[in-house]
């Protein structure tokens, strides 16, 4: 209780040693331009696992939702139109 009563000292803070940002547009864009730093990945890391090495109940999902979707859509590789487009325009007239 003595404690709260008292109160808590708090650290000055060099008000130089915060580093400056700019503000707005032009600090998100310098940000932008400055980019970001990666750490490097190892080769074996880069390497994606394939559904028929995957084991266990996450393989069969893997290999379950893959067959759905070959099932949903035995005609084409991928879920959407070759045009791009979600809707066709018929449908909107």
């Amino acid at each position: 209780m003595m404690a709260i009563q008292k109160g808590v000292q708090l650290k000055k803070v060099d008000v130089e040693s915060q580093p400056k940002r700019a503000g707005g547009i032009a600090g998100c864009l310098s940000e932008i331009q400055r980019g970001v730093d990666l750490k490097p990945v190892p080769e074996s890391a880069k390497a994606p696992q394939s559904m028929d090495a995957m084991d266990g109940l996450a393989g069969a999902l893997a290999r379950a939702l893959a067959d759905r979707q070959r099932a949903l859509n035995p005609d084409s590789s991928s879920s959407e139109d070759e045009d791009g487009d979600e809707y066709d325009e018929e449908e909107w007239e």
